[in-house]
């Protein structure tokens, strides 16, 4: 399949279509990637689809020509109920960073009809990957109101000198009910390593549907 995306920026559009390294910014995972110059103070367009892969790998996406990430998801879920969903870096291609580096903190709630609880939380510490769902229960794979929708933002990825740190907002409805579920998302890679890439997989299940858009911010 060959995916066309387009890049906006600011007073003008550009669009171009390559499968490899385009010298304007970074190469995607998926064939067929639309890629535009940086610009001082912007957002980039790096990577979209509508078809993410079963292991939801998004490698090589992030390179030099900007500081941090966001990544836009609608609509993410597995092939399978109960699912939380899963953080990790890739170093290059789809090699994954191991080890006993990830820490992670997600504070959040659920609420229902006449019910709230805002107490939940959940968290890693020196674990070998990052538990990003929103607390309490795991998503539905309901073809209509399932997955995981929201924002994560991932700071400094090609700074060989820092960590990789996480942030975002992100939620669900729980499987077979009607709960809405909500998390805020502070963590990252302490270690201080070059990341070119993310996968974002679930406990049990194949990622089976959902948009991803993928933006990198310039300063």
């Amino acid at each position: 399949m060959f995916l066309q995306r387009t890049s906006t920026k600011i007073g003008h559009r550009r669009s171009r279509m390559s499968g490899l390294i385009n010298v304007a910014g970074a190469r995607s995972g998926i064939v067929g990637t639309t890629v535009a110059a940086a610009s001082a103070g912007g957002w980039t367009k790096v990577d979209s689809t509508a078809s993410p892969n079963a292991n939801g790998t998004f490698n090589d996406i992030f390179g030099s020509l900007h500081s941090s990430y966001t990544i836009f998801l609608t609509g993410y879920r597995a092939s399978s109920q109960n699912s939380d969903m899963k953080c990790r870096f890739l170093s290059s291609g789809t090699t994954e960073i191991g080890g006993s580096d990830y820490r992670c903190l997600i504070q959040g709630g659920e609420m229902s009809s006449g019910a709230a609880n805002a107490v939940e939380y959940r968290s890693t510490w020196n674990g070998d990957t990052m538990m990003i769902s929103a607390p309490g229960g795991g998503q539905s794979d309901h073809t209509t109101v399932g997955g995981v929708f929201g924002q994560i933002t991932i700071h400094n990825p090609y700074d060989n000198t820092r960590s990789t740190m996480i942030s975002g907002n992100l939620g669900h409805v729980r499987y077979q009910e009607s709960k809405l579920h909500t998390g805020t998302i502070h963590g990252g890679l302490m270690l201080n390593t070059r990341v070119q890439g993310i996968r974002l997989w679930f406990s049990s299940g194949n990622v089976a549907a959902g948009k991803v858009h993928i933006y990198g911010h310039t300063d």
